[in-house]
């Protein structure tokens, strides 16, 4: 092949493995293209004077008074922690300047069953039932927790990283995002949608 025309691409931790390599200085120049399948998110290392630092702020926003310590915090709602001047340190992506094509799979959330995770350990983990979520989903997760949970499931942990990191990394390179959930015809009404690495067969076809 082509040695300036590399283009590497992997699932599930092939696609954390792709985004560590996006952002080694080592690895700049062996690669020209990329591609991230289900790939989850990626935080950089931070310092500990900055981590300190986003921690007093948010302590100070919660309205906590002196150190706060790790019991007090853990004794708050969940929903204290999503309230208006309280925000998470946004993930940092990496330099590399190279195409992109990152996305995921319309159920991802099939890996809760895969480890044994239940509806209300995901709600109570992605921030319980918040009404500002439940409006955006809309009127039929209302009540539904599995479908609730799932929607949750696949947004926090792939969807939205995903997003993220196209945003990122469309300021140096150009970037494709893609939504895949096409079920064979045989299996249409049995699932719900495509689970993770269901999509490789196609992939490695159309190489």
């Amino acid at each position: 092949g082509d040695p300036s025309d590399v283009t590497i691409f992997g699932e599930s931790a092939g696609g954390a493995a792709v985004l560590n390599l996006l952002t080694s200085p080592d690895a700049r120049g062996l690669f020209a293209k990329a591609a991230v399948q289900s790939g989850g998110g990626l935080r950089l290392p931070r310092d500990v004077a900055t981590v300190t630092r986003e921690g007093r702020a948010t302590v100070q926003a919660l309205g906590l008074q002196g150190e706060a310590t790790a019991e007090t915090l853990r004794g708050l709602p969940a929903d204290r922690f999503t309230q208006d001047g309280i925000r998470p340190a946004v993930p940092g992506f990496g330099p590399a300047e190279v195409p992109l094509i990152i996305g995921v799979n319309s159920n991802e959330a099939s890996l809760m069953q895969s480890y044994g995770m239940q509806p209300d350990t995901v709600i109570t983990q992605f921030g319980g039932r918040l009404p500002g979520l439940l409006d955006a989903y809309g009127p039929a997760i209302n009540g539904d927790d599995a479908l609730y949970a799932r929607r949750l499931y696949g947004d926090v942990v792939f969807a939205y990283p995903a997003r993220a990191i196209a945003m990122a990394h469309s300021r140096r390179a150009p970037v494709w995002l893609y939504w895949f959930d096409y079920v064979p015809e045989g299996r249409r009404g049995e699932v719900v949608g495509v689970a993770p690495a269901a999509e490789l067969p196609r992939v490695v076809a159309t190489s």
